[in-house]
């Protein structure tokens, strides 16, 4: 039989050997190590490895692996390869809308300084009437454009 694997959205990071601190903030410290001081644990880790607890037992992630957080709040380590063909992104993949506007004042800044003796309501009438945009877009990006002509010289 084959069998696909649910749909489920899980949290993870990535080991890069240099984020032990990362790494103890997402998955808690865990008991055993409750007896060293953090410099002591450092340097274990540094020698030994780093230890994940899952629920099969303890098993040692390699620089690179994917520390995963699964669906029962367990985790365990995960090898990149292995990461990639089984797991997608679920993080958004379009601008926050602040660097969308900024994209937008950029465009309407340099749309501008092809109708400098026509002046700013010009191409921001002409902007507004070739490219669809709704006013509140020119009117949010407004700020952004008046600096970025001041900061050239333009007014």
């Amino acid at each position: 039989m084959k069998y696909r694997k649910k749909p489920v959205v899980i949290e993870a990071i990535i080991w890069t050997g240099a984020n032990l601190r990362e790494i103890i903030d997402f998955t808690g410290l865990h008991k055993s190590a409750a007896k060293w001081t953090w410099e002591e644990y450092v340097k274990i880790v540094e020698r030994e490895g780093l230890k994940i607890f899952t629920l099969e037992g303890p098993m040692v992630a390699s620089v690179g692996d994917y520390i995963i957080r699964g669906v029962k709040g367990e985790f365990y380590a995960c090898r990149p390869d292995i990461f990639a063909m089984t797991y997608e992104s679920v993080e958004p993949t379009t601008p926050p809308q602040e660097a969308r506007d900024r994209k937008d004042a950029d465009d309407i800044v340099a749309y501008y300084e092809n109708y400098p003796a026509k002046g700013w309501h010009y191409a921001e009438r002409s902007w507004c009437e070739k490219n669809c945009h709704p006013p509140f877009i020119l009117v949010r990006s407004a700020e952004w454009i008046r600096a970025a002509l001041a900061a050239e010289g333009k007014k």
